[in-house]
């Protein structure tokens, strides 16, 4: 596994990427959480065009049970697309396993929550290939950490 720490609360999203750039993709995964609490979120970044780049989607989870949706567009504009969404599919607080799937196939999205389909929507915003990845951000712990156990990416 990779360990994510984010030592500062509320300093925005640290993420890793993989190398492949598909347009169309299944990408899934699986997050054990170390330490966490309330709004500290940690998930999946997809459509990044570069390694450099700010730009593309966000979709997370969050240690008190929640999943969020942000995109972040070319000029570095953040924009929250669906704000904080219980689910009860969702495992609180520390020492949880979390496993979340997007499937994205043109402007569709699918979000899976350990297996379960939560939401489904549309945008074409972001319609460039880019890379996928993982993301943490801390909102409550200073010393928010996760395992990223697996990251598995299926193109469409």
């Amino acid at each position: 596994g990779l360990n994510f720490t984010s030592k500062n609360i509320n300093g925005g999203k640290r993420w890793r990427l993989t190398a492949p750039t598909p347009t169309n993709f299944y990408l899934e995964g699986t997050f054990k959480v170390l330490t966490c609490s309330d709004r500290d979120n940690y998930g999946l970044a997809m459509r990044v065009p570069t390694y450099e780049s700010t730009q593309g989607y966000f979709v997370g989870l969050s240690c008190d049970g929640s999943y969020i949706v942000d995109k972040i567009d070319a000029g570095g504009n953040a924009q929250n697309m669906i704000s904080w969404t219980p689910d009860t599919n969702i495992k609180t607080g520390s020492g949880q396993v979390n496993r979340l799937g997007v499937m994205l196939v043109n402007d569709s999205f699918k979000i899976y929550i350990n297996g379960a389909l939560a939401k489904e929507f549309t945008d074409n915003s972001i319609s460039t290939p880019g890379h996928g990845g993982a993301y943490i951000s801390a909102r409550g712990n200073p010393n928010f950490t996760v395992e990223l156990q697996e990251l598995l990416e299926w193109d469409q």
